[in-house]
């Protein structure tokens, strides 16, 4: 006797269970992708925190500058990130020989970020930067400056609460800007009239980098550094304006 076949109708059962259980186990595998991206981000801000630590040490215990130039055109850039690829493993940064600069990659691509690490033709503010900026709270801390982007406003020691406040951390796809405002787009400078630091709103964008967790603002997370070096996922809530949270105030 001829061993028997499967009839069509037994085959159509079985690619129907198996798209069934792909459908059932795809949410999964995807939340599991998510996950595993956003322990990857943490521990490139991890790496980040240690790099900023080591050059405070080598600079008088100053943090490196959020901004002080940039220009891609001639390649210089002294900003947090370009001063942080010395005391970073190598690959922190590619070479670009179209624009005659490099563009970002390693610990400052966070997995989950488009713009990270990708040719760097089109606009090099979106495709040449970190996907990770620091708190622009920093750069209005130093009294003795009159400039927003002063070439140091913080020494490590002086955040008032090392586990409160944050120190760098995901920043929205292509914003490329050096440094995060609060969720509700806070941003401060130093008011030489007043002698303090104040705050002014940036408008709606740039804002934290919500890339990690859900897909709606109640659950959506963005990773942030904190000054003693842990690291947290944030809500938009959790992320707003200083008098609200206390995260980003170093004063």
């Amino acid at each position: 006797m001829k061993p028997k076949g499967f009839t069509l109708v037994e085959l159509l059962v079985v690619i129907g269970i198996i798209a069934l259980l792909i459908s059932i186990l795809l949410p999964s595998l995807n939340k599991a992708r998510r996950y595993a991206n956003s322990v990857k981000c943490q521990s490139n801000l991890r790496q980040l925190g240690i790099a900023q630590v080591m050059y405070a040490n080598a600079n008088r215990g100053f943090l490196t500058p959020v901004s002080t130039d940039w220009n891609a055109w001639t390649g210089k850039n002294t900003s947090w990130a370009e001063r942080l690829v010395g005391y970073l493993p190598q690959g922190a940064r590619s070479t670009s020989e179209s624009l005659g600069v490099g563009r970002f990659t390693g610990v400052f691509a966070c997995p989950d970020y488009p713009s990270s690490g990708v040719d760097e033709s089109s606009l090099y503010w979106q495709n040449n930067k970190p996907s990770y900026a620091m708190n622009s709270f920093i750069n209005a801390g130093n009294p003795a400056s009159t400039t927003a982007n002063m070439p140091w406003a913080y020494k490590l020691a002086r955040a008032r609460n090392p586990t409160e406040i944050i120190l760098l951390g995901d920043l929205s796809n292509g914003s490329g800007y050096d440094y995060i405002p609060t969720d509700d787009g806070y941003v401060a400078y130093w008011n030489n009239t007043a002698k303090k630091p104040s705050r002014y709103s940036v408008g709606p964008t740039p804002r934290p980098g919500y890339r990690h967790g859900g897909n709606d603002r109640p659950t959506m997370k963005a990773n942030m550094l904190f000054v003693d070096g842990h690291v947290t996922s944030l809500s938009p809530n959790e992320l707003m304006d200083v008098a609200v949270t206390g995260h980003w105030r170093w004063w």
